[in-house]
């Protein structure tokens, strides 16, 4: 949901959002998502610096029980070290796909 926002992407985002299941976060949520950041934190210096969006989708999906799909490493990162439980896939994309803003 980074780039440009406009008509256009809120259309999009309507219509993944409608073929989407979607979870709710809790107060457990934001404890798992700070346990994972401790647990990065201990694993590498540096690895604990994620944004929290991306340390609250993990949360999200080992507390549901739900998968996550990305296009970089962050979440690959938790699964393995973030002590949190859920299944990656990693889609990669074609340079020409991506927007030169990322």
């Amino acid at each position: 949901m980074r780039g440009p926002q406009g008509t256009a992407v809120a259309a999009e985002r309507h219509d993944l959002e409608g073929s989407l299941q979607l979870v709710e976060a809790d107060a457990r949520t934001f404890a798992l998502a700070g346990d994972a950041m401790e647990r990065l934190a201990e694993h590498a210096a540096e690895a604990h610096r994620l944004p929290v969006p991306d340390l609250v989708t993990a949360a999200l999906a080992h507390q549901h029980g739900c998968g996550v799909v990305h296009v970089e490493g962050h979440f690959d990162l938790l699964a393995a070290h973030g002590g949190l439980a859920f299944e990656v896939r990693r889609l990669e994309l074609q340079a020409d796909a991506v927007a030169p803003d990322g």
